[in-house]
């Protein structure tokens, strides 16, 4: 029998389902990084914020897992990290039923249970004032008008959720989508991605915490990064993945100077079709030592230098990561992931219909007024500290003692040491195949083996 309205449950496997692709942005420094953890972490993770966003917005079933709603991600950063054009796939609850979607819908899903017919009040209220003697047939009838009427409604035309607004009026400030678009059911965020871009931002100018950078030796070693090369002395191993393959190509690579005439800011701009672990951020600490002159752009190749070269036997073979730090997490961007357009057309209007230029602009005005009132809180509170500082000038503008040694580190830190020692010249790490090898023969690697049957390879390798 009919449910009644008022006692209605939400039951979101009667409901139809496609995939989706969502665009969208977070700062990194308030997440433990983009992926969901099995474990607590100290501080929330975009992935999970952005799950509970949709299950309370009842886009996905909120009784099962990303894996159950074929989540896919393009790139995976760590935290500290963000991102402005992060990419993830996905199957969300349609408003449309198979009686009225559009017809170039291709990934959707029939609800798997008919959804309950519901009684209008007067309808329950025809079954309530029958006398016994009539009821069963007016039981009958009001079923019948009932369910032709959830028919009816089933293949009227409508509009789709608007998965933007939605999402957008569920998460904090630090997480935007910018906008969605249709995709097909194989769709894959991490492997049909073809571009990624970076962007990490760093300051040329001297301060009291050490020295500078010369903006000209760092573009002249970060060309030396372009093309196809060994990266494994440019990353960190995850012996979890069991990575063979450390050959990346660097599609393109260049430095954007400061917008603002009044800073030093600088940007580096990272181009490729898929980075290792914590590549860009390893770049980058060595482009700072040769930014602040305490090693050759040589050095570049030399890294990149794993096996004997034919033309030249007598060049060094670094099969052992030198151990350096790593470039601070702060400063580094995901900015973008780049599709076949004829795959992807991001879209910010809610529908699958065509909107006019004007239709388009209104909603991507919308989307962009918490982001915009966002960047004016930070304007403001920039120029309050600037006027506290300017009580207190002249200040120190350079490094003095040890500072004068230190190295630049990005996210305004600096490592301090008494006596620096050439890249070429310290420890090194152990190669990837002896790392591979150290988790295969451990409990966990035996255990994650045992579990998946397979070796992983280069398939299990991250961005």
């Amino acid at each position: 029998m009919p449910s009644n309205k008022n006692t209605k449950q939400f039951l979101f496997h009667t409901y139809a389902q496609r995939k989706i692709a969502l665009k969208f942005s977070y700062q990194g420094w308030c997440y433990n990084g983009l992926a969901a953890q099995s474990v607590p972490t100290p501080l929330p993770t975009v992935e999970q914020t952005l799950w509970d966003a949709l299950c309370k917005g009842r886009l996905v079933d909120s009784d099962k897992s990303f894996d159950s709603a074929g989540w896919s991600r393009c790139g995976r950063t760590d935290k500290g990290v963000s991102s402005a054009g992060q990419v993830v796939a996905l199957w969300v609850r349609s408003a449309y039923t198979v009686h009225n979607k559009p017809a170039h819908i291709d990934a959707f899903r029939d609800a798997t249970q008919p959804r309950p017919v519901t009684l209008t009040k007067v309808q329950q209220s025809q079954i309530d004032s029958a006398d016994e003697s009539s009821r069963e047939g007016i039981i009958e009838s009001v079923q019948r008008e009932a369910y032709a009427a959830h028919m009816e409604k089933q293949r009227q035309p409508t509009t789709e959720h608007n998965y933007i607004q939605i999402l957008n009026s569920l998460l904090p400030p630090s997480i935007r989508v910018l906008g969605w678009c249709a995709v097909g059911a194989q769709f894959d965020a991490r492997f049909d991605c073809q571009r990624r871009h970076y962007k990490y931002y760093f300051d040329t100018a001297a301060s009291s915490l050490g020295p500078g950078v010369d903006i000209h030796r760092m573009q002249h070693a970060l060309s030396l990064f372009k093309g196809e090369h060994d990266f494994r002395n440019f990353c960190k191993v995850d012996a979890s993945k069991q990575i063979k393959n450390f050959e990346r190509n660097i599609v393109d690579a260049w430095i954007d100077g400061p917008s603002d005439t009044n800073s030093s800011m600088h940007c580096v701009n990272l181009i490729g079709s898929a980075f290792l672990y914590h590549q860009v951020r390893c770049i980058m600490a060595v482009l700072f030592l040769v930014g602040c002159g305490r090693e050759n752009a040589s050095v570049i190749t030399d890294l990149m230098r794993v096996n004997l070269d034919p033309s030249d036997p007598s060049l060094p073979i670094v099969t052992g990561k030198p151990i350096y730090d790593m470039a601070h997490d702060l400063p580094l961007c995901l900015y973008d992931c780049v599709y076949d357009d004829a795959k992807l057309k991001w879209q910010t209007s809610p529908g699958d219909q065509e909107v006019d230029e004007e239709g388009e602009l209104a909603q991507r005005t919308n989307i962009a007024k918490p982001l915009i009132d966002q960047l004016y809180d930070l304007e403001l509170k920039s120029a309050m500290i600037r006027n506290a500082l300017s009580h207190i000038q002249p200040t120190q503008t350079f490094p003095t003692g040890d500072r004068k040694n230190a190295i630049p580190l990005g996210g305004n830190t600096f490592a301090v040491s008494s006596k620096f020692r050439p890249l070429l010249e310290r420890e090194r790490g152990d190669t990837p195949d002896e790392i591979n090898k150290r988790w295969r023969e451990s409990d966990k690697g035996k255990r994650r083996q045992k579990k998946s049957g397979v070796d992983g390879g280069d398939k299990m390798s991250v961005d």
